[in-house]
């Protein structure tokens, strides 16, 4: 017996076999899909909350000697420089509606303290 395979019934057949893999291979992405959308809301819901440099208030106790970066400039350039003080408070502030968390420092050889975000604000690396 002699199997004679018209167009029609190789194109049908193929269509077939493309539209299982298709329906197989979307079926495997969407279990993927829905696992990572899930795993991104969990992570939404957690950080949704939460109020920038909140982890960094650990670091540190008021009264603490403190650095943070800032910038030196004369005629020819422009320099990074560290500037050093004392930590006065961390309290949460708002900015462009955020919530984060906002040091207090009173800089050396100053009388007025400066705020500044917490995220920039490392322990001092001075010696004693």
């Amino acid at each position: 017996m002699v199997t004679l395979y018209t167009i029609e019934t190789a194109l049908s057949a193929a269509i077939c076999w493309i539209l299982m893999e298709t329906a197989w291979n979307s079926s495997i992405m969407d279990a993927i899909q829905a696992r990572i959308l899930k795993l991104s809301k969990e992570m939404l819901e957690k950080l949704k909350n939460k109020v920038l440099g909140d982890s960094q208030t650990l670091k540190f106790e008021v009264g603490e000697i403190v650095r943070w970066p800032g910038w030196e400039h004369t005629d020819e350039n422009v320099t990074r420089n560290y500037k050093y003080g004392v930590l006065l408070s961390i309290y949460t502030g708002k900015l462009d509606k955020r919530d984060i968390k906002i040091a207090e420092i009173l800089p050396f050889g100053h009388s007025n303290p400066v705020k500044i975000s917490l995220i920039l604000v490392k322990k001092s690396d001075l010696e004693d």
